[in-house]
């Protein structure tokens, strides 16, 4: 594979004090990947589709910062309208009241992958950010997926507006493992279709295939709910880890993913919130 990555620029205003891109391993990309940076103008390669691809990495890379002995295995969610600051806010004092961290410098992180992803998520997959499900998600060692569990996202909800051209999931890590992420080989392809619901056996068959290499820092985007979403997995958990996620979409459809996780998975935190008032 090895060709040239199309990009397009990711402005943000947020963006000037980002810590700049990193050196990174040269890895083969596959050819649904899409690097989008942080560059002033737009700028959409000839050849590139005009539907986004399945998976991209997303630039600027977030400013690292140290996040040590985490005390329990916890989540963050927040449902609602976006609202940067009050997110930032209290994800901040998540991760710092359960680890020794600074509750300031992880505002600033959590505010700056707010912008950046929303700002792709508006320009590149034509889905407005009017509405927000983030999570912060804290783990400490564990051999749980020592076994990786490959799977594709499926829907999480209907598409109430015609013009989302890609619904997708922005993952980063801020501290530990970054998420596992396969290339769409004729083998993972065929994997996925013959191994359904099968741990173990698509396991073992995807054991000779190397997962992407990522930058610490690096925001990826995948898609949910289509034939080519990305095939992932959680890492193997050798060291702490604090991941974080969002997905944008319209009211009516956040709405819905709350309704279903407070039915399905008892989420006591599945409420769709409308103002800017913080939790106490």
């Amino acid at each position: 594979m090895g060709q040239d990555i199309p990009s397009v620029a990711n402005s943000c205003s947020l963006c000037s004090d980002i810590e700049p891109r990193a050196p990174r391993a040269q890895v083969s990309p596959p050819a649904n990947l899409l690097l989008t940076n942080g560059n002033c103008e737009p700028k959409i390669d000839d050849q590139m589709s005009s539907s986004p691809p399945p998976f991209a990495l997303i630039e600027p890379f977030l400013k690292c910062t140290k996040i040590k002995r985490i005390k329990q295995e916890v989540e963050y969610h927040f449902y609602g309208v976006v609202s940067p600051r009050v997110i930032a806010s209290e994800a901040a004092n998540f991760v710092s009241r359960n680890s020794s961290a600074s509750k300031s410098s992880l505002k600033n992180i959590f505010e700056k992958f707010i912008a950046i992803t929303s700002n792709d998520s508006q320009q590149n997959c034509r889905v407005n950010p009017e509405a927000v499900w983030f999570i912060v998600t804290m783990t400490k060692k564990s051999n749980r997926y020592a076994m990786p569990r490959w799977h594709r996202d499926g829907r999480m909800v209907d598409c109430t507006d015609a013009s989302h051209t890609l619904h997708c999931r922005y993952a980063a890590a801020l501290v530990g493992p970054g998420t596992r992420v396969l290339q769409e080989t004729e083998l993972v392809t065929q994997t996925m279709r013959t191994y359904v619901g099968k741990r173990k056996e698509t396991s073992d068959a995807l054991a000779r295939e190397v997962p992407l290499t990522f930058t610490p820092g690096q925001i990826i985007r995948f898609s949910w709910g289509k034939e080519d979403s990305p095939v992932h997995s959680e890492p193997d958990l050798k060291e702490e880890r604090v991941f974080t996620t969002v997905i944008y979409g319209s009211i009516d459809e956040i709405k819905d993913i709350v309704a279903t996780r407070r039915e399905k998975v008892g989420d006591l935190q599945a409420f769709f919130r409308t103002g800017e008032q913080q939790q106490g």
